[in-house]
């Protein structure tokens, strides 16, 4: 894992469940697109489709989400792991916003 990766990694799983740092885990997403998928910054915005428009493919959308389960110690089903869920950066907040509830 890149160390930008693992940095925002580390500092997102040091925030207990209840408390995650939307802004926090936008930024380890967009690190973990940049890095592990090499998408440029510019393509990269919170309402950029990433798997409806082919930027992420089904692999590194299974990637992301453990990244995802790692930092911020969500599970998330693999039934769930989708476009309706993680089609956008926005839409991730959504869905792991709704899971430590």
């Amino acid at each position: 894992m890149p160390l930008k990766l693992r940095a925002f990694v580390i500092l997102l799983a040091a925030s207990p469940p209840m408390a995650i740092d939307q802004d926090l885990l936008a930024s380890t997403i967009r690190a973990f697109l940049e890095d592990e998928l090499r998408l440029e910054p510019k393509q990269i915005g919170a309402d950029t489709p990433l798997v409806s428009s082919g930027l992420v493919d089904s692999a590194g959308l299974v990637r992301l989400a453990g990244v995802i389960e790692a930092a911020t110690g969500v599970m998330i089903p693999d039934r769930d792991v989708n476009a309706d869920n993680f089609d956008t950066i926005r839409r991730i907040q959504a869905y792991i916003a709704g899971r430590v509830r």
